[in-house]
């Protein structure tokens, strides 16, 4: 193997920073547009 065994944490660690950027996004922007934005029946369109 070209890297060994060593590559092994760190590939879990990259792994593990995506599904914390994942979760994040995932929670966050929808939050944040939630509460950040203005909504209001009038300004809504259906297009």
């Amino acid at each position: 193997a070209r890297w060994g065994s060593a590559i092994v944490p760190v590939a879990e660690a990259l792994w593990w920073l995506d599904v914390a950027m994942a979760l994040a996004c995932g929670v966050l922007i929808p939050f944040m547009m939630f509460t950040r934005q203005e909504h209001s029946i009038e300004k809504m369109t259906a297009l």
